[in-house]
């Protein structure tokens, strides 16, 4: 139950790893590379004081396999997990930096291969995320994502997934 709660609440950090087509690099800040979601994210989170939940990501050719572990007793994803849930999705990330939902934010569909946000199986779910300006960390959009492109989340969760 608590690695399905665990889910729930950071699957909006799952979110993202996909290339962008944008060549132009359009939202970024002039000189930097055009940022990709290609490769592996991970990111820890304290649940409480003793237990803590890490989030891999790993975006190949537009497919994203997110694991999600749950350490019961660790704050800082350390030792043997206590669980784990896996989804796989196909991810399209939209133009750079071009969100309307949350500045220099780049928006995201995802087509799930379970039901975690209640929009069905199979079924396309919406969010953002932004990269820092190196384009080696990026932050989720807050909560979970939503079943409507026009209801992406306009905050961003203080935690940032960090490319491996």
């Amino acid at each position: 139950m608590r690695t399905i709660l665990f889910f729930l609440i950071t699957f909006p950090f799952f979110i993202v790893n996909c290339t962008s087509s944008n060549s132009s690099g359009a939202g970024l800040n002039s000189g930097e590379s055009v940022c990709s979601l290609e490769g592996t994210w991970s990111r820890c989170q304290a649940n409480d004081a003793t237990s803590s939940g890490r989030v891999t990501l790993t975006v190949t050719n537009g497919i994203l396999h997110e694991t999600i572990e749950d350490f019961s007793s660790d704050p800082n994803c350390g030792g043997t997990s206590s669980g784990q849930f896996d989804i796989n999705a196909a991810v399209t990330l939209g133009t750079l930096g071009a969100s309307g939902f949350v500045s220099g934010g780049t928006d995201i569909s995802l087509v799930p291969d379970v039901d975690f946000a209640s929009c069905g199986s199979g079924q396309p779910v919406y969010t953002v995320i932004k990269f820092n300006g190196s384009c080696s960390e990026f932050q989720a959009g807050a909560g979970t994502p939503v079943c409507s492109p026009g209801s992406r989340p306009t905050t961003l969760d203080s935690g940032a997934f960090v490319k491996q």
